[in-house]
């Protein structure tokens, strides 16, 4: 989601503010460093 005040986040832990383009691809990376 890229709107900090949007309802959904009153609702989780954990939310990402940013396009689904450029987090998805940084977080796959980050995960496939951390597991090995």
């Amino acid at each position: 989601n890229k709107d900090e005040e949007a309802p959904i986040f009153d609702l989780v832990d954990y939310g990402v503010v940013g396009d689904l383009f450029d987090v998805v691809p940084t977080l796959t990376e980050e995960i496939k460093t951390r597991k090995g």
